[in-house]
């Protein structure tokens, strides 16, 4: 699945390690399929912190919203890191309006600046 989804974005990249391989096998899935896949998209986005919150995710001590919030966060701060703080091309990357990330932002209290070289 990661090689047709690398393929799919025009991102190549290498094998998934094993502890990434371990974390997702020890994942619930409470999404099933599609939630397996959403985490496949971002690996082959280039955002192996997509397995971070995933891990982070199985902290039954947090709500579904929490675990979600803290999943969407990972993800923005990766994709931010990846475009070195460039707000506009996170968005782009992520395939959500500009304005959606800005707010998004603002909820997690990310400051993108800080993803800047």
């Amino acid at each position: 699945m990661w090689k047709k989804l690398s393929i799919k974005h025009g991102i190549y990249h290498k094998k998934i390690s094993y502890e990434a391989l371990r974390t997702l096998e020890a994942y619930n899935w409470p999404g099933n399929v599609r939630e397996l896949k959403n985490v496949a998209d971002r690996w082959a986005l280039g955002m192996p912190d997509a397995l971070t919150a995933i891990a982070s995710a199985s902290n039954l001590s947090l709500s579904l919203t929490e675990q979600i919030d803290a999943a969407e966060k990972l993800i923005i701060e990766s994709m931010l890191k990846q475009c070195a703080g460039n707000v506009a091309q996170s968005a782009q990357c992520l395939q959500t309006p500009k304005k959606t990330l800005y707010d998004k932002l603002t909820r997690h209290g990310i400051v993108a600046e800080q993803f800047r070289n």
